[in-house]
């Protein structure tokens, strides 16, 4: 009985696909039975074997299909029961990973965001790097995700996937752009005067010039770390707002907004005395 590899594949799932023929060299009906087994090399033990048995004639063609989420390769192991022994042995290579998309594909400068990474054959994922710097994996969804935290950064960079069957190569699906940080708003100032109330004794009014960048979008106008205010451009940047105590003033900052939601640091609102 002689046993010819036909085919031997591994899909973007990781699924490993095994084929052999054999014929038997009377013309005869075969009465043939193997079995396979598998073993990666982290194994000890070969894994329990599949049984296939054909008394066809002639062509006997076993297929094994079996998902290959392991770190390292998939070794099959042929033996045949009417006569004991080692048919033949092939390793299975495991393609590297493959990046599809990043999203989202921009970020601040200084890191600190989630982005997560969809592609293909992420099993033993040891590294993620944006450019030259490493990102934080907070999560893998084997084998088609991984969420990080992106570290800090420069322009546009490749998204780099490392795993124990190789490291992706760079394409323009695996880019990820660093948005410079939006200009801040101009000039920010504040006057305050008394009002004739009994709750609120003072009223704060806040004015301030655009920001420098032609993509700003808005202004945020925030009390602490609340938005008490959004203004958008071409209007006059004025606020007014009523204050229990003069001191509440200093809790006002002002900041600019691009077209991508990234905000610029937050001006203080330098009171006029």
């Amino acid at each position: 009985l002689s046993l010819v590899l036909q085919q031997a594949a591994v899909d973007s799932t990781g699924n490993a696909t095994v084929s052999w023929k054999s014929i038997s060299t009377s013309g005869g009906r075969l009465f043939t039975t193997i079995q396979v087994s598998t073993k990666k090399s982290t194994d000890i033990e070969w894994q329990p074997p599949t049984t296939f048995s054909s008394d066809s004639y002639n062509d006997f063609s076993p297929q094994l299909a079996m998902n290959a989420a392991g770190f390292t390769v998939l070794v099959w192991k042929i033996d045949t029961i009417h006569a004991s022994g080692l048919l033949s042995t092939y390793t299975v290579p495991l393609l590297p990973p493959a990046i599809t998309s990043v999203t989202p594909n921009t970020g601040l400068p200084q890191g600190g965001e989630s982005v997560t990474i969809f592609g293909q054959r992420f099993f033993g994922v040891t590294t993620v790097y944006f450019g030259p710097n490493p990102a934080s994996i907070l999560s893998i969804n084997i084998p088609s995700s991984i969420t990080v935290t992106t570290p800090p950064g420069t322009g546009t960079v490749h998204v780099m996937v490392g795993t124990e069957t190789g490291t992706t190569s760079p394409t323009n699906e695996d880019q990820y752009s660093y948005l410079s940080n939006p200009a801040v708003p101009r000039h920010c100032r504040g006057t305050i005067k008394k009002k004739n109330s009994r709750h609120h004794k003072y009223l704060l009014n806040a004015k301030w010039e655009g920001a420098s960048s032609p993509n700003t979008l808005s202004y945020r106008v925030y009390k602490r770390s609340k938005i008490v205010g959004i203004f958008s451009p071409g209007i006059a940047f004025r606020f007014e707002s009523s204050l229990k105590r003069r001191s509440s003033a200093k809790k006002f900052r002002i900041a600019s907004v691009t077209s991508n939601n990234v905000e610029s640091a937050r001006q203080k609102v330098k009171i006029k005395k």
